[in-house]
């Protein structure tokens, strides 16, 4: 076949093609196809704020749930600990906009291939999904496999109790640990602030790690060393007064269940524009748990000149400045608020890392002097 014959061809190939997709459309269009296009849970999307509950439920996980309660959200199992708002929001949003393409199998046989099957079978690996208003179930739904885009994307879904399963738009998986669900931050404290870093061991030894003003770089032990001995480089200091950088946790409770009456370490973190934070650390169950205040204390006076460049400096230079790291008195006042509202009343177990740290002892940041 000669090449302008076979192009000729293959186009007329694909023409003839498009025709029957087209009137395959227009076919179903015409027989009132309740499939293609449909939402999984009509009229959910214009009430989605009104949702005050939702629940997620694995056989691998178990069950996570939050509710809702005078416009805060909490999670249920964490004694209702403030859920990540960010998250639950868009997970819900994503559940209300959930579109049909198809109808797949309605045989329960066939469930587990595309991971719809209920969650009493043996090996399940459907994920439960349940929102509630106001006490009334808006939806109920066991999410399954999510297909590769190569192969057409989508996510199968099952609303609970039907047989049908469907080949939805998207890819909605939903969270499903519990460490997701909850607002894991607990402070965010720039390193660059810090003055002084304090740990007080319950044998009474302590370490206290320092700088000399704001504009150092260069971190100091304040405990006297014994003969033969001496600090670290200063980069092996800092670690520890990074200790309130981005600090999250992986687990809460209630601080009424930890006895923190005789802390096995205390700590008190001071910064030069006037934060104090207060911690302590006690064992409960063979994990380590602290528990945070903040009070306001004495900004150095050396802050002030430095804040007051802050409104002079153009935006390049200010970026990642000391100066931005800084914060007013009111700024202070606000995080010191906003610290204690979010930790008053709770014990956290934080990262392995920071566990650690806040657990140094004095001969790990001292070693040998040189002999000379």
């Amino acid at each position: 076949m000669k090449p302008r014959n076979f192009l000729i061809l293959l186009v007329l190939t694909v023409a003839a093609a498009a025709a029957a997709a087209a009137v395959l459309v227009e076919e179903r269009a015409r027989g009132g196809d309740p499939v293609a296009g449909a939402m999984l849970y009509p009229g959910l999307l214009e009430r989605v704020n009104d949702i005050d509950f939702v629940e997620v439920t694995t056989a691998a996980d178990g069950t996570v749930s939050a509710r809702r309660t005078d416009g805060r959200w909490g999670v249920v199992q964490r004694h209702g600990y403030p859920a990540d708002f960010k998250m639950l929001s868009r997970m819900l949003y994503d559940l209300a906009r959930i579109e049909l393409i198809e109808p797949r199998t309605s045989k329960p046989a066939l469930y587990p291939k595309i991971r719809v099957e209920d969650q009493g079978e043996s090996g399940a690996l459907s994920i439960r999904v349940v929102a509630k208003a106001g006490g009334e179930t808006a939806a109920d739904l066991l999410v399954g496999f999510a297909r590769p885009e190569e192969l057409g994307g989508g996510v199968f879904v099952r609303r609970s109790g039907e047989a049908q399963s469907w080949l939805a738009e998207g890819g909605f998986q939903p969270v499903q640990r519990l460490t997701r669900f909850l607002q894991r931050n607990i402070a965010n404290v720039e390193q660059r602030r810090i003055r002084r870093t304090r740990l007080t061991h319950a044998d009474g030894e302590t370490v206290t790690v320092f700088k000399a003003g704001p504009e150092e770089t260069v971190w100091m032990l304040e405990e006297p060393l014994p003969e033969g001995r001496k600090a670290k480089e200063t980069h092996e200091l800092s670690p520890l007064t990074s200790w309130l950088d981005f600090l999250i946790f992986d687990d809460v409770r209630p601080a009424g269940e930890v006895d923190f009456s005789k802390p096995l370490v205390s700590g008190r973190f001071e910064t030069f524009d006037g934060l104090v934070v207060e911690v302590r650390m006690a064992e409960r169950d063979g994990d380590y748990w602290v528990a945070l205040a903040a009070a306001p204390g004495t900004a150095d006076p050396r802050v002030e000149p430095l804040l007051e460049a802050r409104r002079t400096m153009d935006a390049d230079k200010l970026e990642g400045s000391l100066q931005m790291a800084l914060r007013t008195p009111d700024e202070v006042a606000g995080e010191l608020g906003q610290i204690n509202a979010v930790a008053g009343g709770w014990a956290y177990r934080v990262t392995d890392y920071k566990t650690d740290k806040f657990r140094t002892r004095l001969a790990q940041l001292t070693e040998a002097a040189e002999e000379g």
